[in-house]
């Protein structure tokens, strides 16, 4: 592909980008149809359609500073700093101290104390029949055991076996007792616990829960992704900015039945030239076109012989940082099935592969629908997706069900920050007061 100029978000918001058909064969689900998938989600946010609005990213930005005591001070010095006074009253603002005095950073910390104290214990509990079975099978044993014990005793003496102590039930109720204290926890109910137990200790749980709270009390809403780390294969979960969120809306707190979610990340030139097989051409025009952007240095010179680096060690805009969205929406796949009988009268069934139907007296054709979650990594307002397909391990409740690896969480009503900030303004808009007529006097 060759770059162009970037869309911008106005052509996003002023443009049509609806939504691509499901109902085609898996094989048409390429790059082409991520790519549509993709523009129609971004422009369904830059346009407010989403559980999350893009115009409400400045607004976030704002109640997050004055969450942080690190609102802007140029507002309170408009309001104090009047030029139609012609001077009057403000030579003492002159010689004072301008810093932000906030109580909000102290009641965040106070909240943040009191959930950080409130850890859950991960309990995992086998729910299919085979497990139940095995379970009551255990606590039969048990009880037969407790109740049986003088003849069992009496049937060990005699054969001279010595068994390992164990503790043996004297009632019903202490049978439950023992049970409800996980007395007949299986293996793999224990082996799930310590799995998921370590995966919040690889992902660093700690400190994203408390990224969560922040955003609770700031922004009033929060979000996270779990994700397979690409390289070690393992399980994690990964914070997610809400600000830089996408998700349909829902009437769910929780959206839990949002369709389609993404995140506006930034990726580096490297990253891309190593996950893509873009051209060092295409790679210099996307970095040109981010010049100056996203925290970038604003490189004057582009010929390849000035952005060479010494020893050819790489290219100075190799640390570049682009926006690309990480997206991931539901789909319906389709699956065939040939059942075809031989001369010897018997019935096999095969998956179907190459796209053929069969409806004769001996083959005979069927399909079967599942649901399934598609991924896809855009390079914003280019025509370039990567890391496209079906999703890696998506999760599923039930054998028909998935959902999509974003979590959003979203409570009702205003932020804790959003309510106090006229309290925070009138309290620095006093202290501000304060200080001007110490400097006065």
């Amino acid at each position: 592909m060759a770059f162009k100029e970037l869309r911008t978000v106005k052509s996003y918001q002023d443009g049509a980008y609806p939504f691509p058909k499901d109902e085609i064969p898996e094989k048409e689900k390429n790059s082409e149809w991520c790519l549509k998938w993709c523009e129609a989600i971004y422009a369904s946010w830059v346009t407010d359609q989403t559980g999350t609005h893009y115009s409400k990213q400045t607004e976030m930005y704002d109640l997050r500073k004055y969450g942080a005591g690190e609102q802007n001070i140029k507002k309170y010095q408009d309001i104090l700093l009047d030029p139609s006074e012609n001077g009057k009253d403000t030579e003492g603002y002159l010689n004072i101290n301008w810093d932000i005095f906030s109580v909000m950073p102290k009641f965040k910390h106070i909240i943040r104390g009191i959930f950080e104290e409130q850890e859950h214990t991960i309990v995992a509990t086998a729910v299919d029949p085979k497990s139940i079975e095995d379970r009551d099978l255990q606590k039969l044993r048990k009880w037969f055991k407790g109740r049986y014990k003088p003849v069992i005793d009496a049937v060990n003496s005699l054969s001279g076996k010595k068994p390992e102590p164990e503790w043996l039930p004297e009632s019903v109720d202490e049978l439950e007792l023992y049970q409800s204290t996980g007395g007949f926890k299986m293996a793999k109910e224990t082996e799930i616990e310590e799995a998921l137990t370590y995966t919040f200790y690889i992902s660093d749980w700690k400190e994203i829960k408390r990224k969560m709270l922040d955003d609770f009390a700031d922004v009033n809403c929060a979000s996270l992704k779990d994700f397979t780390d690409p390289y070690t294969k393992k399980a994690k979960i990964r914070y997610v900015d809400p600000a830089k969120l996408i998700i349909q809306y829902s009437r769910h707190w929780d959206h839990r039945n949002s369709e389609f979610a993404g995140e506006i990340i930034q990726e580096s030139i490297t990253n891309i030239r190593k996950n893509t097989n873009l051209s060092e051409e295409e790679l210099r025009t996307l970095a040109q076109t981010y010049n100056g952007r996203n925290s970038n240095r604003n490189l004057e010179n582009w010929d390849p012989d000035s952005l060479s680096l010494m020893n050819n060690s790489g290219w100075k805009y190799d640390n570049f940082y682009v926006d690309v969205l990480d997206a991931e929406w539901f789909s319906v796949n389709e699956k065939f099935f040939t059942t075809r009988t031989n001369e010897r009268g018997d019935t096999l069934t095969y998956q179907e592969f190459s796209g053929k139907r069969y409806d004769t007296e001996k083959k005979k054709t069927t399909s079967k629908r599942y649901n399934t979650v598609y991924r896809a990594k855009w390079i914003i307002g280019t025509d370039f997706v990567y890391d496209d397909g079906i999703q890696y391990d998506i999760p599923r409740p039930g054998k028909k069900e998935v959902e999509l690896s974003f979590k959003f969480y979203k409570l009702p009503g205003r932020s804790i920050v959003s309510l106090a900030m006229p309290n925070l303004d009138q309290i620095q808009l006093t202290w501000l007061k304060l200080e001007n007529a110490l400097a006065m006097s």
